[in-house]
């Protein structure tokens, strides 16, 4: 086991910030397969989890639960990736010394635990990532790039979601939602006026990214 101080962003802010692009993307795509970033606050008693896909086959799994917080990453073309190996197996250590309880959350089949090339977790008192073991040096586990999408500030989110979307993306409105402001449908309208602001609301009421017993529906865990 080894720790990952390349990238250090902690879980109170992953999760404040995953939840907002997840917010985001729904409201400027309809469809949901073209979307970079989801989220499900309802995944199971305690757990939340978040889902990052490119599209190109590359993901990253995000799971919240009351034991800490664990990132699995896949990079279909890293040489560390399974089907990169005569064994077809994960690469050795690649979940070494996570503790049990995150292990036996993430080993559940819609996380795809074999298909992994990088792992991260922390637990609740943690004050850096860990990993199960250190690269090697000259190895690609797609991590670099793989987290470079998980968007520190509304503006890092609006640049990159503009040229994906190929539309303007208001990163005032943006930052609004990631300091509490209730997302009324005029709010979705003035955020991306060719969405369906009404079925908008009702999807995010749906996945558990808003609470709507707030006086206004704001995102959870940002009011």
């Amino acid at each position: 086991m080894t720790i990952q101080a390349e990238w250090n962003m902690p879980p109170e802010k992953l999760e404040r910030v995953w939840r907002t692009w997840a917010a985001a993307d729904l409201m400027l795509c309809e469809e949901a397969y073209l979307r970079l970033y989801t989220f499900d606050a309802n995944w199971s008693a305690g757990q939340r989890m978040g889902k990052l896909d490119n599209g190109g086959g590359n993901t990253v799994f995000v799971l919240f639960t009351p034991a800490g917080t664990v990132i699995k990453g896949f990079d279909h073309e890293s040489e560390v990736s399974r089907h990169a190996r005569d064994d077809s197996e994960p690469w050795p250590n690649i979940y070494s010394g996570m503790p049990e309880q995150l292990f036996e959350a993430l080993n559940d089949p819609a996380f795809e635990p074999d298909d992994v090339t990088f792992c991260l977790w922390r637990g609740p008192s943690d004050t850096h990532w860990w990993r199960g073991f250190k690269l090697p040096v000259g190895v690609d586990d797609g991590s670099d790039d793989l987290l470079s999408f998980l968007f520190s500030t509304p503006d890092d989110y609006a640049e990159w979601a503009a040229d994906n979307y190929e539309q303007p993306v208001n990163a005032e409105v943006l930052a609004l939602m990631a300091d509490g402001a209730p997302i009324t449908q005029e709010l979705i309208v003035q955020f991306n006026p060719e969405r369906d602001a009404e079925a908008a609301i009702s999807e995010l009421l749906e996945s558990g990214l808003v609470d709507p017993s707030t006086g206004g529906i704001h995102l959870r865990g940002n009011e």
